[in-house]
C-alpha cells in the first residue's frame, strides 16, 4: 500500500475574526481565504507560499485571571496573511 493521492484534498476552516466571518479553504497547491463583514475581502496564495505551521503557546491576562492558548498558525512571509488555523485556551498558573 502506497502513500495516498492527495491531488483533491480540501480542508475548510470557518471562524469569527474581529466580526467577521472568515472561510480558509487549503487546497493542494492554493490556500485561499475570504471574509464577510461590513468589508469583505478575498485573496488566495499558492501553499509554497507559506512558511509553514507553527503551534504557539501564547499566556493572556494577568495574575490569578492568566490564561494561555494554544494556537496553530499557516504562517507567511507577510504577517498579514499568517493564518490562525486553531486555537484552544486553558486556564491556571502555569498553562497546559
Amino acid at each position: 500500500m502506497g502513500i495516498p493521492d492527495i491531488t483533491y484534498l480540501l480542508v475548510t476552516i470557518r471562524r469569527l475574526k474581529f466580526g467577521k466571518r472568515q472561510t480558509i479553504e487549503i487546497h493542494c497547491d492554493l490556500v485561499r481565504v475570504t471574509e464577510k463583514g461590513l468589508f469583505a475581502t478575498k485573496w488566495s496564495e499558492p501553499v509554497s507560499a507559506f512558511k509553514g505551521v507553527l503551534l504557539r503557546k501564547i499566556q493572556r491576562g494577568g495574575g490569578k485571571y492568566s490564561f494561555w492558548v494554544h494556537a496553530v498558525e499557516l504562517v507567511h512571509p507577510d504577517k498579514d496573511k499568517t493564518l490562525l488555523l486553531a486555537i484552544e485556551g486553558t486556564t491556571g498558573e502555569e498553562g497546559g
